[in-house]
């Protein structure tokens, strides 16, 4: 390598492409598939303590299918099951419940900026009676309950511990621990 300007163009470019993948990946985005296979391609590389430039020349699905396996051992069965569901989606309901989710996040968004504008028109008109010199009907004195007055309470149920005399704990034993 010379060090020329196209040297440092190609290594910029290659940098920015990773670059781009990694922050796409950890901003909940769809990096490349090329991104993918090389990722899976490092974790056989790492898991199986094969050199990367071999585990290139193996079959894709014989990588795939360890980096798969692998990969569903460490989860537990319901999140097994809800891998196994949504696989087996079309990928015309999986567009469906896409478009739904965003139109849940758009009336989220909308609630939210209602909620907003009728702050601020609370705020202005507890602004404006008090230029008239009224008191404020609401008051930061415990005048608004931090919690919701609707929902019931749960109590955690009564825990007792009874705590053992040492001259007691011969007489008990630990039970199903006790040495045979």
């Amino acid at each position: 390598m010379s060090g020329t300007k196209d040297d440092v163009d190609y290594f910029s470019a290659v940098q920015l492409t990773a670059l781009n993948n990694v922050l796409k990946l950890k901003t909940d985005k769809k990096p490349s598939n090329e991104y993918y296979i090389r990722r899976i391609l490092r974790y056989y590389s790492q898991k199986f303590y094969t050199p990367l430039h071999e585990v290139s020349h193996l079959p894709l699905h014989h990588v795939l299918q360890a980096y798969f396996e692998h990969m569903y051992e460490e989860l537990e069965d319901a999140d097994l099951d809800d891998i196994r569901i949504e696989l087996l989606k079309s990928e015309e309901q999986r567009l469906e419940e896409r478009r739904a989710q965003d139109d849940e996040n758009v009336d989220l968004a909308d609630l939210m900026e209602d909620m907003t504008k009728e702050a601020e028109i609370v705020g202005k008109k507890i602004d404006e009676l008090q230029k008239l010199g009224q008191k404020s009907f609401i008051t930061n004195k415990n005048d608004i309950p931090m919690a919701n007055p609707l929902l019931e309470r749960q109590t955690p149920p009564q825990i007792k511990i009874n705590f053992l005399k040492p001259n007691e704990l011969n007489e008990e034993g630990f039970g199903l621990l006790d040495e045979p």
